[in-house]
């Protein structure tokens, strides 16, 4: 059973598999076993276990919906097409949606030196502007951090002038009970 399931691997099965997963289908054969090849018993009304079924792990299945859902059906399949592995997927889904579509672009001539290429140019290019958006975020926070400080300096000055006033007020308070007009 789980050999015939196998099928489901490819890159277009993965949007049936994406459709199961959100519709929670699989709970339909809840209470269902499958005995697989390791031995193992999977309850197939589970995802863990549906996915065992199909003969491949759960954090695969995940990665590849994740990688469905960041590069799209055909961009998926081109750049498994090109051989393009977990480890550059995770990072190109990094990448702005502009630059993985430009690589998905690239990826349907099927050259990987020059899919490989322009992902090194993107994410160099976006490390660049990370760089650049650190730097802004220091200057920011050094302005705010320099604008406490004035604020709380400016509120320290109207404390201060809060007092002047106050003892000034009362120093012009009168010494006698003598009406103002025999003052």
């Amino acid at each position: 059973m789980a050999n015939s399931f196998a099928r489901f691997a490819d890159v277009v099965s993965l949007q049936k598999l994406a459709h199961i997963k959100e519709t929670k289908a699989y709970k339909a054969s809840k209470g269902v076993t499958v005995n697989l090849p390791n031995g193992e018993i999977a309850d197939v009304g589970t995802w863990d276990g549906f996915c065992q079924a199909l003969g491949m792990s759960v954090s695969k299945v995940d990665e590849d919906l994740i990688n469905l859902r960041a590069f799209g059906e055909q961009a998926l399949e081109s750049l498994s097409r090109i051989g393009a592995g977990y480890r550059e997927l995770r990072q190109w889904r990094k990448l702005p949606q502009e630059q993985r579509e430009a690589l998905a672009q690239i990826a349907t001539t099927g050259n990987k030196d020059d899919v490989l290429e322009a992902a090194y140019e993107a994410i160099e290019a976006e490390r660049a502007r990370s760089t650049d958006l650190a730097v802004k975020n220091a200057e920011l926070s050094e302005d705010l951090k320099s604008a406490q400080k004035r604020g709380k300096n400016l509120d320290a000055e109207i404390e201060r002038k809060k007092m002047q006033i106050k003892r000034l007020t009362s120093a012009k308070a009168r010494c006698t009970d003598f009406l103002e007009r025999t003052e």
